[in-house]
């Protein structure tokens, strides 16, 4: 017994709007923490850690027309949260350390975890629910990266 199974056919044409990602996510807590010891007046090793989350947003991402429906139906998206977190590992070179500003270069590696990213589709009118399909999927990724800036001494031990 295969029970009751409802089947029908509806022709329609859909209208989908642009999507970017501020429509999709907006940007929520982010955490970071940075430890490091000068070696020598020139020479700071790092370690950071980094944490970020982003809220999704439930949102109208299309419309189906049809002459069989009265009115046009939404085709929903409830975007999940997307959560992100880090750890690098690094170090800074000063050219000037007794300078009240400290040009700098600094390379680091480390590896950052993203979350899958969900969105729940329905088309209420039609009462269909597609379930949560995973758009992309969760990764871990190498990171590396160099970078150049300028640091100011507040004091002999802090900067």
């Amino acid at each position: 017994n295969l029970g009751k199974v409802a089947l029908f056919q509806l022709s329609a044409t859909t209208s989908a709007r642009h999507l970017a990602f501020g429509d999709a996510f907006r940007i929520g807590p982010t955490v970071g923490l940075e430890m490091s010891y000068g070696l020598s007046s020139r020479f700071e090793p790092f370690l950071r850690f980094d944490y970020q989350q982003l809220g999704g947003r439930n949102l109208t991402l299309a419309s189906l027309s049809s002459t069989a429906l009265t009115a046009p139906a939404a085709i929903n998206a409830d975007f999940g949260d997307l959560k992100s977190s880090a750890v690098t590992l690094g170090a800074r070179y000063f050219f000037m350390p007794y300078a009240s500003l400290q040009p700098f270069v600094s390379g680091f590696v480390g590896a950052q975890h993203t979350d899958a990213v969900r969105v729940a589709l329905s088309v209420p009118a039609l009462a269909l629910d597609f379930g949560r399909p995973t758009l992309l999927p969760g990764a871990t990724r190498f990171t590396a990266g160099a970078e150049a800036g300028l640091g100011y001494a507040l004091s002999d031990h802090s900067d």
